[in-house]
């Protein structure tokens, strides 16, 4: 009986090696899933922060965008308050000159001349010569 039990032996060997072997395979297989999981989820973490900072940056275009045009019309309205001021004075000194010449008492009323020409470049020509 000690015979056949020493030569089962190495047949009790390789099974139990084989055992082990598949036993470590499952276990590797194992880890390497729940890696591959754990790496799946922090890219997808990763993927959201990543869309939302593409979203942030959409609207930071658009309010750029607004305040561009904010300030497109800020410029436009100084111009136009800078017309309105250089015209102001301009008319000032035509209204000052025809104060003037009627306060001298010379008989004739000055005469501005308007023309469409000279309404739009704010040139006016005094005929009071």
């Amino acid at each position: 009986m000690a015979l056949s039990s020493l030569s089962a032996a190495p047949v009790i060997i390789a099974d139990t090696t084989r055992q082990l072997q598949t036993l470590q395979a499952q276990r590797t297989a194992d880890q390497a899933e729940n890696m591959a999981q754990e790496l799946r989820r922090r890219a997808d973490g990763a993927q959201r922060v990543a869309d939302q900072a593409q979203e942030d940056a959409r609207s930071l275009r658009v309010q750029s965008d607004r305040a561009d045009g904010a300030a497109d019309l800020a410029r436009q309205s100084l111009a136009g308050h800078q017309t309105l001021a250089h015209l102001t004075e301009r008319l000032s000194g035509v209204y000052d000159r025809v104060v003037d010449a009627t306060a001298q008492g010379n008989g004739a009323a000055p005469a501005v001349v308007v023309t469409p020409e000279t309404a739009a470049t704010g040139n006016f020509v005094d005929t009071t010569a």
